[in-house]
């Protein structure tokens, strides 16, 4: 029979156990290594959300009437909006409600600065206000 006087050390591998045995091999835990260092801190994103608003001159149906709020410097939109004051007639409706950079139309990969709203008015009523509404948000 085979022993453990017989049994040359370091000679026996995993699969020379059965697989009941394979469990009892385990050894004691080791040493806790040590701590790794932190990692570099991430910018800040927005903390500060304002709103600011614009209101736009009166202007008489049948028209159309443009009016754009914008963000303070260091600012950068994140939503925006409008009314109309006066809206009273079925062919009345905001025409556009949109991003801006700079004053125009915040195509793909500008930073919106602004909000712009459009309104129509169809109606036969006088006098008609926009007003312009843009999110804005800051570190």
């Amino acid at each position: 029979a085979v022993n453990s006087k017989k049994v040359k050390d370091g000679s026996l591998r995993l699969a020379d156990f059965a697989g009941g045995d394979r469990t009892l091999l385990k050894g004691d835990a080791g040493a806790r290594g040590l701590a790794g260092t932190n990692g570099t801190n991430g910018t800040n994103g927005a903390t500060n959300v304002v709103a600011r608003n614009s209101d736009g001159p009166d202007f008489s149906a049948p028209g159309e009437s443009f009016h754009t709020a914008s963000c303070q410097a260091g600012e950068r939109a994140v939503g925006g909006g409008g009314y109309v004051a006066g809206l009273t007639d079925p062919g009345d409706y905001i025409q556009t409600s949109v991003p801006t950079t700079d004053g125009s139309f915040a195509f793909d990969g500008g930073v919106p600065n602004g909000w712009r709203v459009q309104a129509h008015a169809g109606g036969t009523d006088t006098n008609r206000a926009v007003s312009v509404y843009v999110l804005c948000a800051s570190p």
